[in-house]
């Protein structure tokens, strides 16, 4: 699956390139998401194969931090590119990126075809019991769409800056460059600590101290402090990897990928829906109180880790009934 999103990503940019409207070019961004859409789930899965519990936390971090790298980059890669060539010529290194990750992925992937050889049908009612009404898997999903909430506090940095401290666009594409920086060494310490000291606390923690920073940040004016504000947000953003280390243990292995899916597509309608949310506060009102409504949710979310008893269910058979008894408490 994951070639195939590679695939599609090489040549839904090459027709991105050879778009003659606008609307074209919405078009072909819309269906790159498809692209996308299976990669994270695949992914995610391959990395719980090959990892054990108490290593996913970590693991998952540094796959994470690739992304980090590639958000801090691309976006100075593509704005030298279309300043010295074009907004085309951009796509062509979008497409030159995925051929060469597709060709590392392929040489350096075990191909594991005895496992496709070995796979039983899956059925509806197997589906129906072991994702649809998976508890643990919905009270995880739960916890990804929160902290995937208050991570869409980034998209509004820049703006409250220009608009309420009066910096150039390019001062706050500076500040807003220190949360992807941050991200690349804050994914594999989350989930280092995670398997170290345990998932609850390290998410109820990060939760806190996220929503302390996000009340901070409207308040603080350019600086130092706020620098150090950046800083922890960047760094609390990414309990999203030790959510999804926990998640792979509430997976029924077969099902891992489709689970995974369903996780993503929570976080996507969130990703989605609440920045409208946020910028119609800030219209009505000011950022700082759109800030204020993420650092509630971000305490919420610590609330939510409270309650929640999270249990990994053991199977050794996808189409094995596993009896009550055979579930524990995951902390």
């Amino acid at each position: 699956m994951i070639s195939i999103g590679l695939v599609w990503l090489v040549v839904n940019s090459l027709l991105v390139t050879l778009a003659a409207t606008y609307q074209q070019v919405v078009l072909f961004r819309f269906l790159s998401a498809f692209g996308f859409a299976t990669y994270f789930g695949a992914a995610n899965s391959l990395i719980a194969e090959n990892f054990e519990p108490s290593e996913r936390g970590k693991a998952i971090g540094m796959h994470y931090s690739g992304g980090a790298v590639g958000r801090l980059l691309m976006p100075l890669i593509a704005a030298f590119v279309v300043g010295t060539m074009g907004w085309r010529e951009a796509f062509y290194v979008l497409v030159l990126a995925a051929i060469l990750a597709l060709i590392f992925f392929f040489f350096t992937t075990n191909r594991r075809q005895e496992m496709v050889a070995n796979k039983t049908p899956i059925s509806l009612a197997d589906f129906r019991e072991m994702v649809l009404k998976n508890k643990g898997l919905w009270q995880v999903m739960l916890l990804f769409s929160i902290s995937v909430l208050t991570g869409t506090s980034v998209v509004f940095i820049p703006i409250s800056l220009v608009r309420t401290w009066g910096t150039s666009i390019t001062e706050a594409a500076l500040y807003l460059s220190i949360v992807p920086l941050v991200m690349i060494f804050a994914a594999p310490l989350m989930g280092t600590l995670s398997d170290r000291f345990g998932w609850k606390p390290v998410i109820m923690v990060s939760m806190a101290a996220n929503a302390i920073f996000l009340y901070l940040f409207p308040i603080v004016p350019p600086g130092i402090f706020l620098i150090f504000v950046l800083i922890g947000i960047g760094i609390v953003s990414r309990i999203i990897t030790v959510i999804l280390a926990i998640s792979m243990e509430v997976m029924v292995p077969r099902l891992r990928s489709t689970s995974l899916g369903f996780m993503n597509t929570a976080g996507a309608l969130t990703l989605t829906l609440l920045p409208i949310v946020g910028g119609y506060i800030a219209d009505i009102s000011s950022f700082r109180y759109t800030f204020i409504f993420m650092a509630i949710v971000s305490l919420l979310g610590v609330g939510a880790t409270g309650i929640i008893r999270v249990h990994k269910r053991i199977e050794t058979s996808l189409t094995e009934t596993v009896p009550q008894s055979s579930y524990r408490d995951f902390r």
